[in-house]
């Protein structure tokens, strides 16, 4: 009985542990790589740190992950920007939350006034 109780605690801090753990060895298996320094391995490095973002946050698309790192870090109005918000790179997303401001607003006007005051407030 005490054996099956301590593994079904295990078991609830399992997707926590794979995620840290998980991000962690990703980031040095890119590191590995990068040190390689072979020409063909640009791409693969870059795919290695986006999986590693989405491990760490927990957000599914390049967007999302970029409005996260923007400062808007509630995953859940990060993934609900993100299908307001057009763009896979830095300056689209950027240019993309100031040119659809009605839009981001009205997403935003559901969560505590922060994420519009402060966060959104740097981008307009």
């Amino acid at each position: 009985n005490d054996w099956y109780t301590f593994a079904r605690n295990q078991w609830y801090t399992f997707p926590g542990i794979l995620t840290y753990e998980g991000a962690l060895l990703i980031g040095a298996l890119g590191e590995f790589i990068e040190m390689m320094n072979q020409d063909s391995t640009g791409d693969l490095i870059n795919h290695l740190q986006l999986f590693q973002k989405r491990l760490k946050y927990g957000l599914p698309t390049d967007n999302s992950i970029i409005l996260h790192e923007f400062g808007f870090s509630d995953r859940v109005i990060a993934q609900e920007l993100a299908t307001v918000i057009v763009g896979t790179d830095r300056i689209s997303v950027k240019k993309s939350l100031c040119e659809k401001k009605v839009d981001v607003e009205r997403v935003l006007s559901k969560y505590p006034r922060y994420f519009t005051d402060e966060v959104y407030g740097n981008f307009i």
